[in-house]
């Protein structure tokens, strides 16, 4: 599966220069389970207003029992990004988004690692985020919520773009291993960070 992953991601390098040049890139949000209503959409134009992605919501990734980590509600971030690639892969080419990226009801796990708020491969295709664990703690609070998915969407989008963890804690590309990680960084990429994205704009106030 990680080879898929490899594969898809060299093949979206190989495409990037024509497909920049003829367009801005596009980036598909998926809802994988019950999602708040109107979260799509202000990701997606919150996206679009910053870097200049043409983001739209695609169809639902229906969650799959195949993805659970072992006999928990836990998905594994693995599975689920196997899954959209193989759906991007039956798509013709003209018609698969530049990048995809699954907004989770439930918690992830990743590999060796335990649970995680989100996974993308660096310059990958997809990008997931789990919901579960950015709501917890929130107290019911839908702009402390709304908040943490941003900083999640920026995050992953950045790993999209090219960009790698940071060691600035002040940066959305540094990793978050506690929801406070995620409360304190913020979703703006440091100038070194920013300096490594591909494809997308300079980010707007």
């Amino acid at each position: 599966m990680k080879e898929l992953r490899r594969r898809a991601a060299a093949a979206r390098r190989a495409a990037g220069g024509v497909r920049r040049a003829r367009r801005r890139p596009r980036l598909e949000l998926l809802r994988a389970g019950p999602v708040e209503d109107g979260l799509i959409e202000t990701v997606a134009d919150e996206l679009g207003r910053r870097f200049g992605v043409e983001c739209a919501p695609g169809p639902p990734l229906p969650p799959d029992d195949a993805w659970r980590a072992g006999e928990t509600d836990v998905f594994a971030s693995g599975a689920v990004l196997d899954a959209m690639i193989a759906r991007r892969g039956a798509m013709a080419d003209e018609e698969a988004p530049r990048w995809a990226m699954a907004f989770v009801a439930s918690a992830l796990a990743g590999e060796g690692v335990g649970e995680v708020f989100g996974e993308a491969e660096v310059e990958g295709c997809c990008a997931a985020i789990a919901l579960a664990p950015l709501r917890a703690g929130s107290g019911g609070d839908a702009e402390v919520f709304l908040a943490r998915v941003l900083v999640s969407a920026v995050h992953e989008l950045g790993h999209l773009a090219g960009a790698e963890h940071c060691r600035n804690d002040r940066c959305v590309m540094f990793p978050s291993s506690h929801i406070a990680d995620t409360d304190r960084k913020g979703s703006r990429f440091c100038a070194r960070c920013r300096r490594s994205l591909r494809g997308l704009r300079h980010e707007k106030a």
